[in-house]
């Protein structure tokens, strides 16, 4: 039976270009139709529209990011920050350093990690300067869920009038009034919010930013599942080009090596990628 994957980013992202390596080459999931849709939110409307509108086992899958909360029933929130996470797993990326070094055309010097230890150091060294930021992102998410249950029905705290059916001046002029209400009645509730006074803030801030620094968050690579996962390629991709002259194509060359990892990583490694496994098998129903 046909099945569907609502996945997040566009067709020829490197989300759909792993998923579909991985599901349809590598899991071969027969009938599988991978639909791209923007955003978590998309992902999770379109699943829920196609699943009364078409026939066939539809799931969607979203990156965990910041916010991506827990797996439904019908929504996979990945196990890691995000697809490209998985990418830089040691071993893959060394997969793809062994190639590089191995070919002259690449451009690339021998000064590339020689082993998965070497590898997950220069990891790390490069994730170490993202870690401030992400503290930044955690914090920032856990605030605005305290502030979003605490204002209730107040809502948010920008203004944004409600554009009336009728478009006359009279119902204009009246949501105007009623969102400046709104928003005065939310702001006020929200100066009121002991989580908003900055000892608080920094009482969050300031466990969570020693968790990140400390050195077994580096040294066990948990800051390989919850980093960003595309700064950190960015960052690694940037530092394998200053090894040597690669050619103009060396990112997405790269990219493609990393794919290839995954590849053989899914077939040699039966508890690498858990939840994509068990999401083949959901698909095959």
């Amino acid at each position: 039976m046909a099945s569907t994957l609502v996945i997040e980013g566009e067709a020829g992202s490197l989300d759909y270009r792993l998923l579909h390596r991985l599901l349809v080459d590598c899991a071969r999931v027969d009938g599988l139709t991978l639909r791209p849709a923007g955003g978590d939110a998309t992902v999770r409307a379109v699943v829920a529209h196609l699943r009364g509108h078409e026939g066939g086992t539809v799931l969607g899958l979203v990156d965990r990011n910041r916010g991506g909360g827990e797996s439904t029933d019908h929504v996979v929130v990945l196990a890691r920050h995000e697809i490209e996470n998985y990418l830089l797993e040691p071993g893959v990326v060394l997969a793809a350093c062994e190639v590089l070094r191995t070919a002259p055309s690449a451009g690339c010097t021998p000064a590339l990690p020689a082993d998965e230890a070497a590898v997950l150091d220069l990891l790390g060294e490069l994730a170490a300067p993202l870690v401030p930021l992400h503290c930044l992102r955690q914090v920032e998410a856990l605030l605005r869920a305290r502030i979003g249950a605490a204002l209730g029905d107040l809502g948010r705290t920008s203004y944004s009038a409600p554009r009336p059916n009728d478009g006359s001046a009279a119902a204009c002029l009246a949501s105007l009034e009623q969102e400046a209400r709104r928003f005065v009645a939310a702001c006020a509730a929200a100066a009121e919010l002991a989580d908003l006074a900055p000892a608080a803030v920094r009482a969050l801030w300031t466990p969570e930013h020693a968790r990140l620094t400390a050195s077994e968050f580096l040294a066990s690579g948990q800051f390989l599942v919850e980093l960003d996962g595309k700064q950190l390629l960015a960052a690694l991709v940037a530092k394998l080009q200053a090894t040597g002259r690669p050619r103009a194509s060396f990112a997405a060359d790269f990219e493609r090596l990393l794919i290839d990892g995954c590849a053989e990583r899914w077939a040699a490694a039966p508890t690498f990628f858990v939840e994509l496994r068990d999401l083949a098998e959901r698909l095959r129903r």
